[in-house]
């Protein structure tokens, strides 16, 4: 996984020219259970973009929200949080499968 790379980098590395067969929008669940079968069925590189910030486990157990941006200010008037960070609702405290701590 490459973290806090810029579209920049990329286009320099590549030199403006990117060839993929398929770009995904998103590290969710959504995201991940498309990309399964078909990387199993394919050697293929996909690049997968995301928006939002990388917190680790120990700073969202220590301050508790999993993103610097407040829920109201996602969605407002709407009855279901969302969070805007990396992998999004999969990485939710309070929705999907929350993830198992050892503490």
């Amino acid at each position: 996984m490459v973290l806090d790379t810029r579209a920049k980098q990329v286009a320099d590395k590549h030199h403006g020219i990117v060839h993929h067969g398929i770009v995904v929008i998103g590290a969710g669940f959504d995201s991940a259970f498309f990309l399964h079968p078909f990387v199993r069925r394919r050697k293929a590189r996909v690049p997968v973009l995301e928006w939002g910030r990388h917190d680790t486990d120990d700073r969202q157990l220590e301050r508790g929200p999993d993103s610097n941006i407040r829920d109201e200010d996602t969605y407002s008037g709407r009855p279901w949080n969302y969070t805007i960070g990396l992998t999004g609702g999969t990485n939710c405290r309070f929705g999907q499968t929350p993830p198992f701590h050892t503490r």
